[in-house]
């Protein structure tokens, strides 16, 4: 039987701007502190209006609720060397979407490169 050195971590969440830059501070001010407070409750409230519409989905069949992120920029092709690595650089782009309705919940992604929208 062979053995392969595999691994799997769970994926890393980003943080916004606001986030790190709070998460840098030795001794926020008290400004700071409020204005970093009132950015977190903003993020709880769209999360708990995102978990409220989801949930309203399955109880009402004329709804759906689409979400959807742009993921990541994926740079292409992928070198160790500088040089090649700026000049030779393409970015393609992945969005994904999640629709749930009352009968069904999909999921989308879809890739395209910088080239064709128009970058």
């Amino acid at each position: 039987m062979r053995s392969f050195n595999l691994a799997f971590n769970v994926p890393k969440s980003d943080r916004c701007d606001i986030c790190e830059a709070f998460a840098k501070l030795e001794n926020p001010a008290s400004d700071e502190a409020e204005a970093y407070r009132v950015h977190v409750q903003s993020k709880e409230h769209t999360k708990q209006a995102r978990d409220d519409d989801r949930q309203s989905v399955t109880n009402d069949e004329c709804r759906a609720v689409l979400c959807f992120d742009l993921q990541n920029v994926i740079l292409v092709p992928r070198a160790n060397v500088s040089n090649f690595y700026y000049k030779r650089k393409l970015s393609v782009y992945n969005l994904t979407g999640h629709l749930a309705t009352s009968t069904s919940s999909d999921a989308f992604c879809s890739l395209w490169h910088e080239g064709q929208s128009g970058l």
